[in-house]
């Protein structure tokens, strides 16, 4: 699914491997564990886990369902502990516990809201705050999240913003 990369930053041999889950979607290495990738599959409501070792691509967990609809896009915290995956069909963040090897446990489901279905998120520097970009029936809204010690949201308030119905992307700083 890309390229090895060599010393100095050169592109090695091309590597795949076939997807464990249905329609890969969101994806994220974990800032710990270079070697791990973690992928939303949105078709299967569910997330993966893959390792990278010597050129060779292997499922490491998963699927591992949420019971949502649409997981689409995916970070993963600081620490390389926790991925976050947005249900942009169940207007819901789902959390899971990303351990040493790689396994995932699903952690928690915590609602974005009525009507205001998932479609972007970014985290804080410190991954200390997950952020929201959501779409609802007309404009755009935001829904922030406090990230707790044991990995679940914390509902954050945020100021009513308005953004333009074709907005898309989110950074956080």
């Amino acid at each position: 699914m890309g390229y090895s990369i060599l010393t100095g930053g050169r592109l090695g041999n091309w590597v795949s491997a076939p997807a464990s889950g249905a329609v890969p979607y969101g994806f994220a290495f974990s800032p710990t564990n270079p070697n791990l990738l973690v992928v939303s599959d949105a078709a299967a409501d569910a997330v993966t886990s893959y390792s990278f070792n010597n050129n060779v691509i292997q499922t490491v967990d998963g699927p591992v369902a949420d019971q949502q609809v649409a997981p689409c896009w995916l970070v993963i915290t600081n620490n390389g502990r926790w991925a976050y995956t947005a249900n942009a069909g169940s207007q819901s963040v789902s959390g899971y516990t990303v351990n040493n090897d790689g396994r995932l446990t699903l952690l928690n489901t915590t609602s974005t809201g009525t009507g205001n279905a998932p479609i972007e998120m970014a985290l804080s520097p410190d991954s200390a705050t997950l952020y929201t970009l959501n779409t609802t029936n007309g404009p755009r809204s935001l829904s922030g999240f406090r990230i707790q010690q044991d990995g679940g949201l914390g509902a954050l308030y945020l100021p009513t913003i308005t953004l333009p119905t074709g907005s898309t992307g989110i950074a956080a700083n």
